[in-house]
């Protein structure tokens, strides 16, 4: 694996000096040549340009004598001088490289130079012109340096106005785009990602974008290896960044969890890649590991939930967690104690640093959900099927403010059956279930995603699949946290056989709510493409919904879960040294559903 990076070429010594910093600079390059304005007289007595003035008295206004036109802080004669300003959120390049300016840069520049000045705003600004010796509109200016040149680049936040009510779109023109986890901006936008089996040179790539709240690319890019590559989860980091978490593989398709950051522009901070280790394998170093999910641990740092074989006692599957801080180091890695948990599809995080891991037991097909206190002690273990000869699922968790955990699956009513249910569970603090409910309104129902509403409400949410007419429908279910009977029925689809995969659909600070996934035109069955759905409100969805709704129909398990405590075992871990390839030329070609 390698990062593609184009090298500088080889450039003419124009910059003498160049200062550049975020605050104005007060040093302005010194004069590094023979200052012609104190040659020495021919007669090498003092400089001409100092002589005393005719009647032989010395100056008494110290200024410089008129015959003496160098000041101090010019350039020395030959050169010219470069003053850039950055007024807003944005920068400025140049080409020659000299300069790479936040706020104010300075350079000296040789005559007759070819200087081409590039403005570039911050995502969610706008470039809003050139004022002074390059006034204009154009971001990209072209100047033959005369003399001194002096400009200013300013730069304003975007005035992006959000459709009104909910939006619906696609992204990617052919081939298959799936996205799986999004990260809300505080612009009101998105950043999403997934996988591609279109770019790069290998298998299926990873893939990033961020949209803005009308749902325009700002930014989108490939990322991956030789092998298959995908991100499985992203997180907004609390300075701006975004964390994606996935798995990457090597030339002999031996996959390591793996983490990127991301810069707000998209530019790639670091990339890291782990793999477990248990002692009683040593000759696990060839093994593999896949990282599923990430959240955020009070303290700055991030947990990835990521499974592997040969834990434990060297036979089986089992999920690690893994502890990173802000540039990707390894803090701490400790294994789940239920040995068969894979995959773990979700983590979720409290303030506390309080943890729940979800998933799937992979021999029994029994749903597993474990809770841990921040040092790692398991507070409950839920492994059990709800119908003893059927199997179930679990996708997604969210963590009350009460000491509650809420569950989204999917389960089997029978063994060996082809039909499935929607499955959301509320736990309570000691592991007991409280109240759990099931939804169907055809033989194929999943439960993938579960959130909370600022006003408190839970929202579930989840896909159902017609045979009949190979329409694919996800919907949302504002349910009543004290008892989970739902308050409303929110469907997305697309008219005449097409399909609406949304894998995750949840609500955000401040109301909004947000969806990803697949969609499928009715008339292209091959040509799955990455969908994303955005609201204000839960109340705005239905400007997005799909008519008619599908009738969701609640039913009613009982549970009597097998309770198991304990504390979690140390793996080893491997941090390899990796570096992808990366194509930031990606078309994903937007288009919209509806809204927008």
């Amino acid at each position: 694996m390698r990062i593609l990076r184009r090298s500088a070429p080889l450039l003419p010594l124009l910059l003498l000096t160049a200062a550049c910093s975020g605050e104005p600079n007060d040093n302005p390059p010194a004069d590094i040549t023979t200052d012609t304005g104190h040659l020495p007289d021919a007669d090498d007595t003092s400089d001409a340009g100092d002589l005393p003035d005719a009647d032989d008295t010395p100056d008494t206004d110290n200024l410089p004598d008129t015959e003496d036109p160098d000041t101090p802080n010019d350039p020395d004669a030959g050169e010219a001088a470069l003053n850039i300003t950055v007024s807003g959120q944005g920068r400025v390049t140049s080409e020659p490289a000299l300069i790479d300016c936040p706020a104010t840069c300075q350079a000296t520049l040789a005559p007759s130079t070819t200087l081409a000045l590039s403005a570039q705003p911050d995502p969610g600004h706008t470039f809003e012109g050139w004022s002074g010796d390059c006034a204009g509109t154009q971001r990209e200016v072209t100047l033959i340096v005369t003399g001194s040149i002096s400009c200013t680049a300013s730069f304003a936040p975007e005035d992006v106005t959000p459709p009104a009510g909910a939006w619906f779109g696609h992204y990617g023109q052919f081939g298959t785009h799936e996205f799986k986890a999004f990260a809300p901006t505080d612009d009101g936008g998105v950043v999403v990602v997934g996988r591609s089996d279109v770019y790069g040179s290998g298998g299926d790539e990873a893939i990033a974008a961020r949209l803005d709240a009308r749902g325009d690319v700002v930014w989108q890019q490939s990322l991956g290896s030789s092998g298959d590559d995908v991100f499985h989860d992203v997180i907004a980091t609390t300075d701006g960044d975004f964390l994606a978490v996935g798995t990457t593989e090597d030339d002999d398709e031996i996959g390591a969890a793996w983490a990127v950051r991301f810069a707000p522009d998209g530019a790639l901070r670091w990339e890291r890649a782990y793999q477990l280790k248990d002692d009683t394998s040593p000759s696990y170093a060839s093994g593999w590991t896949v990282g599923y999910a990430v959240d955020r641990l009070p303290g700055g740092d991030y947990i990835i939930a990521a499974h592997a074989g040969l834990l434990q006692d060297g036979s089986g599957i089992s999920t690690g967690l893994i502890t990173i801080n802000y540039a990707g180091e390894v803090e701490r890695v400790r294994a789940i104690g239920h040995r068969y948990l894979s995959p773990a599809n979700d983590i979720a995080t409290n303030s506390a640093g309080d943890m729940v891991v979800v998933g799937e037991d992979y021999y029994s097909y029994a749903p597993i959900a474990v809770r841990l206190t921040a040092s790692g002690s398991v507070v409950w273990t839920l492994a059990d099927t709800p119908f003893a000869a059927g199997s179930a699922e679990l996708h997604g968790a969210v963590l009350g403010n009460d000491g509650s955990t809420y569950l989204a699956g999917v389960l089997e009513p029978s063994r060996h059956s082809s039909a499935t249910d929607a499955w959301v569970l509320k736990v309570g603090a000691d592991g007991t279930i409280l109240w759990q409910r099931t939804f169907d309104a055809s033989t194929m129902d999943e439960g993938y995603a579960v959130s909370l509403l600022d006003n408190g409400d839970v929202l579930f949410s989840g896909i159902t699949g017609f045979v009949d007419t190979s329409e694919v429908v996800s919907w949302a279910l504002p349910l009543n946290p004290n008892n989970g009977m739902p308050r409303s029925e929110h469907t997305f689809r697309i008219p005449d056989g097409g399909a609406v995969l949304f894998n995750r659909v949840e609500a955000v600070s401040g109301g909004g709510i947000f969806g990803v996934g697949q969609v499928r035109n009715p008339s292209a069955h091959n040509n799955l493409r990455g969908g994303v759905l955005m609201a204000p409100s839960i109340s705005e969805l239905d400007t997005c919904g799909g008519e008619p709704a599908i009738g969701l129909n609640m039913g009613s398990s009982q549970h009597d879960d097998s309770l198991t405590t304990g504390s979690t075992n140390v793996p080893d871990h491997i941090t390899l040294n990796i570096s992808s390839s990366i194509d930031t030329t990606i078309d994903l070609g937007a288009g919209a559903y509806c809204g927008g």
